[in-house]
């Protein structure tokens, strides 16, 4: 077992793979640092006033379109299959 182990240790293919896995394995997590760090970086104070008005503004279109509705509804007088309101 011993001698296996010495065997694998000096074999060039051992530490070809080893190398080339940790590289591997190092550019992926550089590229997950980098997308996260950017991700969740902090917003300017610009920035959360953009995305601020951007959401009121889209509050509003939806409470305007909720009156319009309304509006539209309180206009229909119904009646029942026979006519009668």
């Amino acid at each position: 077992m011993k001698i296996i182990i010495l065997e694998l240790l000096y074999s060039t293919e051992f530490w070809a793979d080893a190398i080339l896995k940790f590289l591997l394995l190092g550019i992926i997590l550089f590229v997950f640092q980098k997308y996260f760090e950017h991700k969740l970086k902090a917003f300017t104070a610009q920035e959360t006033l953009k995305r601020q008005n951007f959401l009121n503004a889209k509050k509003d279109v939806y409470y305007e379109s909720i009156e319009l509705v309304n509006k539209e509804y309180a206009r229909i007088s119904f009646t029942d299959i026979r006519g009668n309101p």
